[in-house]
């Protein structure tokens, strides 16, 4: 049995008691036996914070010489804060409370202190810091990182210097940070254990996400599509765009990376979503999907710009860029949609988008990643590069987006001329080729650890149904990615889970290719990393329950974040994620979870019933 799954009546009733506490009863407070962690009186500092639709939260930390003390201590300093009022602290269906106590602190080198540290490990939710100066000291607490929204070491640092009233003698980010590691303040690693309320309920949160998670099955699975994807078709806007970006914690949708430029867009992820529409009525037949869809590529196609060296070719501007991805992305969102409708209406900007994206392959079979960009020949239609601005403008996805754009148009779209097939045919063997043969070997130094190009991945996919055209070099690259991706993924089953739709998207790629040529040991293998990254995804996914820190939990719900620490919703963290899921259910090969004795007994007696 693991840690979530024991029995936490006795936590319960402590909540049930602060509960009361706070609504003005039981001044004789006292602590329940039976806790699952013990109050240690050096360092066991303790946080209560209250959560409430409309109501930003409150919180307060304290530590005295018993859990008692420090509760009741905390309890009053809550009851006197100005916004107390605000909260039905009484009704817990609308005041949540999180409880939060640290149980283990040990001192630390700052300097030394990261994710891939073994001796001094920090990942955001898990751990916390403790900052010494003189003689004041903060707290940045795990559950810090979720209610806080702060990312890392940097911000935290920053955020201690503020606290500690630090400056440093240069101005500066990079000045500031080395300063608060150049020993003027002691640190200590934290670890705590965090619980909270959810209406009778007491939750034990995971790097600040509810546990244990319900049992994985195919129709959980399913629910969870619908749900991510419908929250795209109730805020696509009356132009064609998705709400692009939404931050529960803040109720914004000024997206944290472009903080100056509240109407920031990107084409790449708005083809994105387009795709996960129609991909969603792949397997719920709504026309809903298809109807939201539309209406995407409509927007997508008034920021069209016609090929001044083809008439025939054009492409998608956004923000005085030509992306080779933004058109790459735009042609599978295209060819998605036709193959469910066969509306001729987008034959022609298909063949448009396949026609620009062959004319950018080099003859040595690179890309150029950029038709236009406002930082390289003033502005101007670029037709080549010398190879420092190739590194410059290096991008592992827009290749592998534009031949899967071009493969799955090929594959599709039956009224393609002969002529233009068999050009699209060469040009792409040549493109194929350099990027699994050559470009490694040309540009090591851009390459990272952990292959991340899951969109050259699906494009090989797709490439290698087309009689003639796959090679081994290209089975071989797919699936080395595709294991080199599962092993990292899954290397710790308690590694931080961020959002890796993206790249698992890679994996199943790999997946249906093995399965199509009858690798079966391949498939069986990349088809279980699949399923256990699916279910650590469901860690990022916004369910009632683990919404408690957004100003306005119902606009969330349904969706999946960044990471189970970044509470952000973006369209391509959606896009990603149900894409992945989609392939996942339609290989009818979801691994299920056990229904656990209670849920079955239950369900048996509903049966019998009905």
């Amino acid at each position: 049995m693991s840690y979530f799954e024991q029995d936490f009546t006795a936590e319960k009733v402590l909540l049930q008691r602060v509960r009361t506490l706070l609504s003005g009863g039981n001044e004789d407070f006292q602590i329940p036996d039976n806790l699952s962690f013990q109050f240690d009186s050096k360092y066991s500092r303790v946080c209560i914070s209250l959560f409430q639709e409309g109501q930003r939260f409150i919180r307060f930390n304290t530590h005295r010489s018993s859990l008692q003390s420090t509760i009741k201590r905390i309890a009053e300093r809550l009851k006197n804060h100005s916004r107390f009022a605000d909260f039905e602290v009484r009704d817990e269906n609308k005041t949540r409370i999180l409880f939060e106590m640290i149980t283990e602190e040990k001192a630390c080198d700052i300097n030394k202190v990261s994710f891939s540290s073994k001796r001094y490990a920090f990942e955001p939710g898990i751990n916390g810091l403790k900052a010494s100066y003189g003689d004041k000291t903060r707290y940045f607490l795990p559950t810090d990182a979720v209610v806080k929204q702060i990312k890392g070491i940097p911000d935290i640092l920053q955020l201690f210097a503020q606290k500690l009233k630090i400056q440093a003698p240069k101005r500066g980010k990079k000045a500031l940070l080395e300063h608060m590691k150049s020993g003027i303040v002691e640190y200590k690693l934290l670890k705590s254990v965090a619980f909270v309320t959810y209406q009778d309920q007491l939750l034990p949160l995971l790097r600040g996400y509810p546990m244990p998670l319900p049992p994985f099955s195919k129709q959980s699975l399913y629910q969870s599509i619908v749900n991510s994807v419908d929250w795209l078709v109730n805020t696509i806007r009356d132009n064609g765009q998705f709400t692009y970006f939404y931050n529960g914690i803040e109720d914004s949708t000024t997206d944290l990376n472009h903080p100056n430029d509240p109407d920031f867009y990107n084409m790449l992820r708005h083809a994105g979503a387009t795709i996960a529409l129609s991909m969603t009525y792949e397997i719920s037949h709504d026309k809903k999907y298809l109807q939201a869809a539309r209406k995407a590529i409509d927007y997508s196609l008034s920021v069209f710009a016609s090929d001044p060296n083809d008439n025939q070719a054009c492409y998608p501007m956004c923000a005085n860029k030509a992306k080779l991805g933004g058109a790459g992305i735009t042609l599978v969102a295209f060819v998605k949609y036709y193959m469910h409708t066969q509306d001729e209406s987008l034959l022609e900007p298909m063949q448009g988008l396949a026609r620009h994206i062959i004319s950018r392959i080099q003859d040595n079979g690179e890309f150029l990643s950029y038709y236009i960009h406002p930082a390289y020949n003033e502005g101007q239609p670029i037709q080549e590069m010398e190879d420092e601005a190739r590194k410059r403008f290096f991008s592992f996805y827009y290749p592998g987006e534009a031949m899967l754009g071009v493969g799955l148009y090929y594959n599709n779209v039956k009224s393609i001329d002969a002529q233009f097939k068999q050009d699209i045919y060469s040009k792409c063997k040549r493109a194929m080729d350099f990027l699994v043969e050559v470009r490694p070997q040309k540009y090591p130094e851009l390459f990272q650890k952990v292959p991340n190009d899951a969109w050259l991945m699906q494009s090989i996919e797709e490439w290698v149904k087309v009689d003639g055209f796959a090679k081994q070099s290209y089975y071989d690259f797919l699936f080395k990615d595709g294991k080199a991706i599962s092993d990292y993924m899954l290397q710790r089953e308690d590694s931080p889970s961020i959002n890796i739709g993206a790249r698992a998207e890679g994996i199943i790629a790999a997946y249906y290719a093995a399965e199509a040529i009858g690798e079966t040991e391949i498939a069986d293998e990349l088809i279980g990393s699949i399923n256990k990254s699916v279910k650590g995804l469901m860690k990022t996914y916004h369910t009632p329950e683990s919404t408690y820190a957004h100003l306005y939990p119902k606009k969330s719900i349904g969706t999946f974040s960044f990471r189970m620490t970044e509470q952000w919703i973006r369209i391509d963290t959606i896009q990603h994620t149900a894409v992945l899921l989609i392939r996942l259910y339609l290989s009818g090969r979801v691994q299920e979870d056990p229904i656990p004795p209670i849920q079955a007994a239950k369900k048996k007696a509903g049966e019998a019933v009905n």
